[in-house]
């Protein structure tokens, strides 16, 4: 298939034999003869298509002179294709192959790495032509999947997103988006973006809301929010975050987790006084150290030894550490997670073990 494609000649295409073992073939000449006689009854000579035989006098100690075959040879590309009866399949692999060439040489290297990829997809050519034809003329459609305007139908993206991928790559490689795994943000598509659900904590920007104050956007639109508040709290329990009392130019985010990931492209953060409370526990001073990763000057609200110790009889058996070691703790955090790393039982405090005065006592602190 590469040789179709390159123009170089594939043939005669020679497989050679390895050096037959005296001793084995000695202990088996049966077996040898039987192997010769199948080898000759599928060769050219035999039915008058497929390899020819190429044999060689050899003189083994144990058994004497004797013709033994060196190596086979398909002599031409229909010997070859009838052989493994793949004759209709190269025919169809030309047709596809030179028509792909002829509309996008730039595919010519996918093609030469992968060219069974073509063979796989011969039945979607037509279309995947298509959506590459649209976009090399609109690389950054700005549209959902289903709203692009290629005579396809509604599913075909979704479903060959793979081949399309590679393609793509290679075809509009100045507009991509690298780093993005995701194929509508690899592709300046449209997408159901996850939702970031936050409480504004100020009664006079919550006006600016239309008088919500407990709001989910998507993060796209979260990261328009900038220049509205001063203070920013991450909670990951929900009714801890539902239980922060007002405060002026604030707002408190549901961290949910490692999900906080959605956060460190909201680059407004990183020039505002953050806050963050998790449960006590190993999973979240690494939640805390992924934060800190994002905006290095998050400071941790009652996730110290003495709260640990203030509330310890209302710990519960909690996770092992596993292998992401936190980098982004202070050198009081890291004593709190080896200490917890440690202990076999009664390792986790839940954050809503811990007194909502506890808490109120170490924001007074804080906002003074």
């Amino acid at each position: 298939m590469r040789s179709q494609i390159t123009r170089e000649n594939f043939f005669p295409r020679e497989i050679r034999f390895g050096k037959l073992n005296g001793p084995k073939l000695a202990a088996a000449p049966t077996d040898l003869h039987e192997a010769i006689k199948l080898l000759r009854a599928d060769s050219k000579q035999a039915k008058g298509h497929g390899y020819v035989i190429e044999f060689r006098e050899t003189n083994t100690r144990m058994l004497g002179k004797q013709e033994l075959p060196a190596a086979i040879t398909f002599q031409s590309r229909e010997d070859y294709l009838k052989y493994l009866d793949k004759e209709k399949e190269f025919v169809k692999f030309q047709e596809v192959s030179d028509k792909i060439l002829s509309e996008f040489p730039q595919l010519r290297d996918w093609m030469l790495l992968t060219p069974v990829s073509v063979i796989e997809n011969f039945h979607v050519w037509d279309s995947l032509l298509k959506v590459c034809r649209y976009f090399v003329a609109s690389p950054k459609p700005n549209l959902y999947i289903r709203q692009l305007p290629i005579e396809v139908h509604t599913k075909f993206i979704e479903e060959n997103e793979g081949i399309i991928r590679q393609l793509l790559d290679v075809l509009i490689k100045d507009f991509i988006n690298k780093g993005e795994a995701s194929f509508e943000k690899r592709f300046h598509l449209q997408h159901d973006e996850p939702l970031i659900r936050f409480r504004v904590l100020d009664p006079i920007l919550i006006q600016g809301f239309g008088g919500m104050s407990d709001i989910s956007i998507p993060e796209s639109q979260f990261r328009q929010l900038e220049a509205l508040f001063d203070l920013v709290f991450i909670l990951e329990n929900k009714m801890t975050f539902l239980a922060v009392p007002d405060m002026p130019r604030a707002i408190a985010i549901f961290g949910k987790g490692f999900t906080l990931s959605l956060l460190k492209n909201v680059h407004w953060l990183g020039e505002k006084e953050i806050f963050y409370w998790g449960d006590l526990d190993v999973h979240g001073l690494q939640i805390l150290s992924q934060l800190r990763g994002y905006f290095p000057h998050t400071i941790s609200i009652l996730m110290d030894m003495k709260t640990f110790s203030n509330f310890e009889v209302l710990a519960v058996d909690g996770p092992s550490p596993g292998p992401m070691f936190p980098q982004n703790l202070t050198q009081d955090e890291m004593q709190v997670y080896q200490f917890l790393a440690a202990r076999r039982s009664r390792n986790r405090l839940e954050q809503e073990k811990i007194s909502h005065a506890a808490f109120l006592e170490a924001l007074a602190g804080i906002l003074s």
